[in-house]
């Protein structure tokens, strides 16, 4: 039952009980998430790779997607995405505006969340940019997967990204002559990759997972992580992440 305010409330001893319990629980994973959120500013996702493990509040088997971006598909992905991308974006402060909880029937808990971040890259200078999605944890309080969206991240980088195009790619290139060695070697020298990234187009961060240079951007700041898996996404393959993917792949993953 509802008040007039619309705020639960209980007819008999063990709904209360359970009520109670729920509220006390909601409040736990969204302080969880409050601290996660907190630990991607940049001096802290610094020591947390330096710990080189996933923070304590994610489960083993975690999984999650940022929308049109990339999606990470395993504790090794999740950890370099969310805390190297956050790393290199530098950043500077989080906002969390609206944070939401509830409890499932199953147990699990479900928040959503709406948070204003502050980067500052060398590229691109301070940006604000804005981040909505949803997080689910297991009955023991355990991220274990994350959908969430990065509001108008094109319009907001990919203007001063067509400005340093040209740096951006040889960086794409320099990445790649550092790590990618061997047999995670994808271009003959620095001359044939940087031909190659002018044949491609340019791209948006609105959709990130596409054959572009937006997408080789993206994937070289994770190349240092795991070059035998990161450096066939910088190649000319995409190897698997860069490709233009259909709209319905969208919906063939669950993630929360």
């Amino acid at each position: 039952m509802y008040d007039a305010q619309h705020n639960p409330v209980c007819v008999n001893l063990d709904e209360c009980d359970v009520l109670t319990k729920d509220t006390d629980r909601e409040t736990v994973i969204k302080n969880i998430m409050i601290n996660v959120y907190e630990s991607l500013v940049h001096n802290i996702a610094i020591q947390v790779l330096a710990t080189g493990v996933l923070p304590s509040e994610f489960s083993d088997h975690v999984k999650g997607r940022v929308v049109g971006y990339v999606a990470f598909n395993d504790t090794e992905s999740v950890f370099e995405g969310l805390y190297g991308l956050s790393a290199a974006a530098h950043i500077v402060s989080v906002n969390i505006r609206n944070i939401v909880a509830d409890i499932a029937l199953d147990g699990t808990g479900l928040v959503a969340i709406y948070v204003d971040v502050l980067t500052n890259v060398s590229d691109f200078g301070l940006l604000n940019l804005t981040a909505m999605g949803y997080w689910k944890l297991d009955i023991n309080n355990k991220i274990v997967g994350f959908d969430f969206v990065e509001l108008r991240l094109g319009e907001a980088e990919d203007p001063i990204a067509a400005l340093a195009a040209s740096a951006l790619k040889d960086q794409i290139c320099q990445i790649h002559g550092a790590f990618c060695t061997g047999a995670n070697q994808q271009f003959a020298n620095f001359t044939v990759c940087r031909s190659f990234m002018d044949t491609i187009p340019f791209g948006s961060f609105n959709n990130a997972a596409s054959v572009s240079v937006v997408c080789k951007i993206v994937h070289m700041l994770l190349v240092p992580f795991r070059p035998a898996i990161h450096c066939p996404h910088i190649g000319p393959t995409g190897g698997n992440a860069c490709l233009n993917f259909p709209y319905t792949d969208f919906y063939t993953q669950t993630f929360v």
